[in-house]
């Protein structure tokens, strides 16, 4: 980033707001996700399929800004990223959540994820 133009001071002021507006989207997921276990899954199972993965959006933004014919400093680059870590979160949860319910016991999805990461790696 530093070599996209930004300067210590901005990208330390960037990072900080970018950190509070983060934290606050988390909370916000916290209470939707606490919620929606109370009236179902169905806007977790929504969740969980239809956004994409973030990684995609992290991919688009640092395209955006290695390219030899960008010279300036993207914001939106950096927003992208960050926000794509939320989404990574938001995703990731429900994905879990969802398991739990669908498992419907939290020891079965405990011996599914373990035997499932062990194959995995």
């Amino acid at each position: 980033w530093l070599a996209n133009g930004l300067t210590n001071f901005r990208l330390g002021v960037l990072s900080f707001i970018l950190g509070l507006v983060l934290a606050a989207c988390t909370i916000a997921w916290f209470f939707v996700l606490s919620h929606a276990l109370k009236h179902g899954v169905t806007p977790l199972i929504a969740a969980a399929t239809l956004i994409a993965p973030p990684s995609l959006l992290r991919t688009v933004a640092q395209a955006e800004v290695s390219t030899h014919t960008f010279w300036g400093t993207s914001y939106s680059a950096m927003v992208i990223c960050v926000l794509s870590l939320f989404f990574e979160g938001i995703r990731s949860s429900a994905l879990w959540t969802v398991k739990i319910r669908v498992l419907n016991s939290r020891w079965r999805l405990l011996s599914y994820a373990t035997i499932f990461i062990t194959l995995q790696g």
